[in-house]
């Protein structure tokens, strides 16, 4: 994985976080869906590694922060 819960949760805050993972209003203002958001962060890692398999081995010992 190039990017983990804590990488997500640091570029936004929680109650932000909540509302985008949580498809029901009245959980909006509650705790992230952090099934939605493992599901995003292995759609994004394996989007990455779609557009890096040609170029580089896989996958990459060294992720830079720009991957993330």
């Amino acid at each position: 994985m190039y990017i983990t819960r804590d990488d997500v949760a640091e570029s936004m805050s929680l109650l932000e976080l909540a509302q985008l993972s949580n498809d029901d209003p009245a959980m909006a203002n509650s705790e992230p869906d952090w099934q939605v958001v493992d599901r995003a962060i292995a759609y994004a890692c394996e989007l990455a590694d779609g557009y890096l398999q040609g170029r580089y081995p896989l996958p990459l010992t060294d992720s830079t922060s720009m991957l993330r």
